[in-house]
């Protein structure tokens, strides 16, 4: 499990995230790293592509298929390098 630990840390002020063993939380540039290698991977294009793309609808509605599947990969880690908002 991964989360961004300044994304936990304003949820919970007290909470001590080092004291979970075996979660990694990821630093903003880890997950920025992470963004990328999976667009990489997954469509063959920097994960800066991948925004531009998402961003001008390209991708459309996301599909139950093996593409969409990848599209919804995706979608989940866009949090990892965009602020958004609960």
């Amino acid at each position: 499990m991964a989360i961004r630990k300044d994304r936990l840390q304003e949820r919970a002020a007290h909470f001590d995230p080092d004291e979970i063993e075996g979660i990694h939380f990821v630093t903003p540039e880890e997950g920025r790293a992470l963004f990328d290698r999976e667009a990489k991977r997954l469509f063959g294009i920097s994960g800066e592509e991948f925004l531009r793309r998402w961003d001008r609808g390209e991708y459309g509605p996301i599909p139950d298929t093996p593409e969409g599947r990848k599209l919804g990969r995706m979608d989940t880690l866009i949090s990892f390098v965009r602020r958004i908002e609960a």
